[in-house]
């Protein structure tokens, strides 16, 4: 297979997925049992919600350090002068996050604080780092509203290729050959009329 033919059949791959997506419907009640079957899927241990700001050097960091004790805006100081991609845009929120999802060095100020706490400034691979800790849960199971959308994807996902075979196969039974060469058109016909029953999952 050519780099062509490869790069046209994988553009009707993804049209088919396209196609057969919008045909795949995903219940609340089939929502609800997967999400209560799969609760394992759902549990986390104890997490906490941050904002960070990140700086490239001490002296930056110890200069918001001081703004924020004059009582500067912490989401403020982050979206305008943390230099960490994902999250400045956020204002430093970091979302809930578990001990493990974050560098060490940060997890372990972030279990320290409790809500409303400022850390003081600590080193991190990319610079230094400053945390103010917005919330904390404990180790549960995440409600059903959170994973709704996620469940759904899932569902989807997991029809997607049998959806896509029935609609092939519904849109081959609609299909008319035309055939203008009398002679081929005969021949094809006998074949068709001797053949034997085909089997609509046969491709």
């Amino acid at each position: 297979m050519s780099l062509a033919e490869f790069k046209d059949r994988l553009r009707v791959d993804a049209m088919l997925d396209e196609i057969a997506s919008q045909e795949i419907t995903v219940s609340e009640a089939e929502i609800n049992y997967y999400y209560q079957q799969h609760q394992d899927q759902f549990a986390h241990d104890e997490q906490v919600r941050a904002r960070m700001i990140l700086l490239e050097t001490r002296a930056n960091a110890e200069a918001v350090a001081a703004a924020l004790e004059a009582g500067g805006d912490f989401a403020g100081l982050a979206k305008a002068l943390s230099i960490d991609p994902g999250t400045a845009d956020r204002g430093g929120d970091m979302g809930y996050f578990g001990a493990g999802d974050y560098a060490q060095e940060i997890t372990e100020v972030a279990f320290r604080l409790e809500p409303g706490q400022i850390s003081d400034i600590f080193p991190v691979p990319d610079g230094y780092c400053i945390l103010r800790v917005e919330g904390r849960r404990p180790a549960s199971v995440k409600p059903l509203a959170e994973v709704r959308d996620q469940i759904m994807a899932r569902l989807k996902q997991d029809r997607l290729s049998q959806t896509r075979r029935q609609w092939l196969i519904a849109q081959r039974t609609k299909a008319h050959l035309k055939i203008p060469d009398q002679r081929l058109r005969t021949a094809v016909r006998h074949l068709l009329d001797s053949a034997p029953p085909a089997n609509p999952y046969q491709f």
